[in-house]
């Protein structure tokens, strides 16, 4: 009996030991693509500066064309300003997909766990109850 309960609680340790292993992928996948995502960040904000910064050159090469770099300019802030809320609109749609396929994860791990839980208690009861009842049949106490 002692062998069998072993067996059953190294197969419930390495079942527990494959789907932390499975979470902790799953948690560096989820880093690394949050570091891809905040890079790609940075590389839009320095494209956004160097924009910007072309755009002074031209205003300062280019003083006699004051209307028209006026209209230039009111047109490229509206394009800038419409190009980072759309980054920071999929920036937090992507956050939130990951906190969802998260959280999916633990909750079907957690599942997991508890169905193997029941289903060793399942076996460990239905065990004893076949090892008592041959208990029983076998020996008998005297009646005296």
């Amino acid at each position: 009996m002692a062998a069998h309960q072993r067996a059953v609680l190294v197969l419930v340790l390495v079942l527990v030991l494959v789907l932390v292993l499975v979470l902790v992928l799953v948690l560096v996948l989820v880093l690394v693509l949050v570091l891809v995502l905040v890079l790609v960040l940075v590389l839009v904000l320095v494209l956004v500066l160097v924009l910007v910064l072309v755009l002074v050159l031209v205003l300062v090469l280019v003083l006699v064309l004051v209307l028209v770099l006026v209209l230039v300019l009111v047109l490229v802030l509206v394009l800038v300003l419409v190009l980072v809320l759309v980054l920071v609109l999929v920036l937090v749609l992507v956050l939130v997909l990951v906190l969802v396929l998260v959280l999916v994860l633990v909750l079907v791990l957690v599942l997991v766990l508890v169905l193997v839980l029941v289903l060793v208690l399942v076996f460990q009861h239905q065990y004893c109850r076949r090892h008592l009842l041959c208990q029983h049949r076998y020996h008998m106490p005297l009646i005296t």
